[in-house]
């Protein structure tokens, strides 16, 4: 009935011929890279992805931290949600389960290996802590 009511008050003009507007742009003409850019409206992005493609490393490096900020890495947290195995723990601690989080940021061994690597260029203060997650370890160096 609202559909009803909201057309009820249209009066088309059989002389005027109809015209197609393309609401993405404002001249309402339709091109590529207005349906490109409408294509990624509303959608979000993990912070500090941008980023990774502009490092100068190898493209494997880049790919590969790419999956790990997206939390799309096979760890153990990830194979057992998939019924791949049975057990999520984290194989170097057993303490918590293996999530990317927790094996790259915040594992007791990872903790250890981040804080040895840092000392030696006078850099600790950037290791990771318990609380750690990998975005903000990325975000904050």
């Amino acid at each position: 009935m609202h559909l009803w009511e909201k057309l009820e008050a249209i009066h088309l003009s059989p002389l005027d011929s109809d015209r197609f507007v393309w609401k993405w742009t404002e001249k309402g003409d339709y091109t590529a890279s207005s349906a490109y850019r409408a294509y990624f409206t509303g959608m979000t992005t993990l912070v500090g992805t941008k980023h990774v493609w502009r490092l100068v490393v190898p493209p494997k490096v880049k790919f590969f931290f790419w999956l790990a900020l997206h939390g799309r890495l096979w760890t153990a947290e990830r194979r057992k949600h998939h019924g791949l195995q049975q057990n999520a723990a984290c194989v170097l601690c057993d303490q918590q389960d293996e999530t990317t989080d927790h094996l790259l940021a915040s594992c007791v061994f990872t903790r250890e290996v981040w804080h040895r690597l840092l000392s030696r260029v006078g850099l600790q203060h950037l290791a990771p802590t318990d609380l750690s997650c990998l975005v903000d370890l990325w975000w904050n160096t």
